[in-house]
């Protein structure tokens, strides 16, 4: 959802205000307790990222406790 809406805002901007719109996202995540981690990388912009439906998208970081 977090890319999608990305997207809209990139269309709704592009065609209603005439501009260029980049959007990056920061998202932390925290799985059973444990610490707070980054999810999305907050140095790509994701509005112009592919979505890839059955393969990892690398703008999304792997959770590890390392």
């Amino acid at each position: 959802m977090i890319w999608q809406f990305a997207r809209k805002l990139k269309q709704y901007y592009e065609k209603h205000e005439h501009i260029h719109v980049e959007v990056y996202v920061q998202c932390m995540v925290s799985l059973n307790g444990r610490p707070y981690k980054q999810f999305i990388d907050p140095a790509i912009n994701i509005a112009e990222q592919p979505w890839k439906m059955f393969a990892h998208s690398d703008w999304i970081l792997p959770y590890s406790d390392y």
